[in-house]
């Protein structure tokens, strides 16, 4: 489980999360636990995805796994 603060203070628990999310769901994922994304900017970002009754699915762990990854390593501004 990933801990961090997200806006109602629970920890997010990703095995709470369905497998894979469309981008609509995952940048909802996202905004709520870690910072504003929309759908399209998903699309940029390095995840893998599967098209299933064309739309694309997004593993939950992975992006997860990058979302954290990408707050923990933008430089703080002073």
């Amino acid at each position: 489980m990933i801990r961090h603060i997200s806006p109602d203070n629970a920890p997010l628990d990703v095995n709470a999360l369905p497998a894979r999310l469309t981008r609509a769901a995952a940048a909802a994922v996202v905004t709520q636990h870690f910072f504003p994304v929309s759908p399209r900017t998903l699309e940029r970002w390095p995840l893998a995805t599967r098209r299933v009754n064309g739309k694309a699915l997004i593993e939950a762990k992975d992006l997860i796994a990058l979302a954290q990854s990408k707050l923990e390593n933008a430089p703080a501004l002073a």
